[in-house]
């Protein structure tokens, strides 16, 4: 009797988890889209260590154009902050760093990024208004890097958020 009493409780508290949490599943929106992004240069400032590794902390503007008009973020003016460590010779040896736009509704969202061999890997932080709850990432790739650091990127992602 205990048995069936307790298996009897479980399903109901599973059945009310299932019921509260429904609701936000279900209101979730998958996307999957690509774009680009051209990075303009708007501070940087480097450091030359004893080991004569150089770090360079760098700030860019950008506006992110989605190849899908309807994703909430085309046309978001974006703000990129990004350390780059080299070696004495000037090979990359790390690179990571931190976004955020500002859609056209005026809500924001966060995204940290890490160097990979020949772009970066993404990923969505936290966010104000419909970014609120935003969960994904993807990657980029570099098409083109301009001699003050300037890069023109193609990226790709998949994400879901409020619908």
């Amino acid at each position: 009797m205990k048995t069936s009493s307790l298996f009897s409780k479980s399903i109901a508290a599973i059945s009310l988890l299932a019921l509260f949490t429904a609701p936000a599943v279900l209101s979730a929106k998958a996307y999957e889209a690509g774009g680009s992004a051209t990075y303009i240069v708007t501070d940087s400032e480097s450091t030359t260590h004893p080991d004569g590794t150089v770090t360079v902390i760098q700030t860019s503007k950008s506006v992110v154009v989605c190849d899908d008009e309807t994703v909430p973020f085309h046309l978001g003016s974006q703000t990129a902050v990004g350390t780059l460590v080299m070696d004495a010779d000037g090979n990359l040896l790390t690179t990571a760093g931190y976004l955020h736009t500002v859609d056209p509704d005026g809500d924001v969202m966060y995204i940290w990024w890490r160097g990979i061999e020949g772009g970066s890997e993404w990923g969505f932080m936290s966010g104000s208004g419909k970014y609120e709850g935003m969960e994904g990432g993807g990657t980029s790739k570099l098409i083109s890097m301009q001699p003050d650091g300037s890069q023109v990127i193609r990226w790709h992602g998949k994400w879901t958020m409020k619908d």
